[in-house]
């Protein structure tokens, strides 16, 4: 991100990685859900899931996304560094299952355990997110309207 960006240009991107990766849960979700899908294609649902969200974790570590947030409201600072420590089990929770699937070729119920585990993921990814979007509104409602 250069300087020059605006905020809420920033917080546009982040908010449209937010909409492609539910794009990528809701089309993996549809080819685990599927008896017809083939384990293959999974698998690759779930790779492009784990390289997306990889990339959105860096967006918002390296890139620092949130750092207007801070700026903005410095109280902050301890949820952005509380938000960005989970991102690691978030994505080894990823990078497990697409092991586990890519891996599960002569396992008979590898799509119940799958499914099973990509739930959890997707309540922990939730979870977060709504955590991430809450951090930011307080950040940029709790000066709006304050003086008279």
């Amino acid at each position: 991100m250069s300087a020059g960006e605006s905020v809420s240009t920033r917080l546009d991107q982040i908010f449209e990685e937010h909409r492609q990766l539910h794009h990528l849960l809701d089309r993996t979700h549809a080819a685990l859900s599927s008896e017809s899908t083939a384990r293959i294609l999974v698998a690759a649902r779930l790779a492009e899931l784990r390289d997306q969200l990889e990339l959105h974790f860096a967006h918002e570590e390296v890139d620092g996304y949130f750092k207007d947030v801070v700026r903005r409201a410095p109280q902050a600072a301890e949820l952005v560094e509380a938000l960005n420590a989970e991102h690691p089990r978030l994505f080894a929770a990823i990078e497990q299952l697409a092991k586990f699937v890519d891996e599960s070729a002569d396992e008979a119920d590898w799509r119940d355990s799958a499914s099973q585990r990509f739930a959890d993921l997707i309540r922990q990814l939730a979870l977060h997110e709504r955590r991430e979007n809450r951090m930011v509104q307080d950040a940029y409602n709790n000066d709006i309207g304050t003086s008279n």
